[in-house]
């Protein structure tokens, strides 16, 4: 699983991370183009890494 936490449905569920990882890269485009239809920001990314 693959997830963009500032937005609530930003994840991708695939059998391998690669995999999860390109889906991510779609739905991050078309949750992207959505918000930016409508004319809204996408919300500020808050991660924070505490161990890297």
């Amino acid at each position: 699983m693959a997830e963009i936490p500032a937005i609530s449905s930003g994840y991708a569920l695939m059998p391998t991370r690669e995999a999860a990882l390109e889906e991510l890269r779609k739905v991050f485009k078309m949750l992207a183009e959505e918000y930016a239809a409508k004319g809204v920001p996408l919300p500020a990314d808050t991660t924070e890494i505490l161990h890297a």
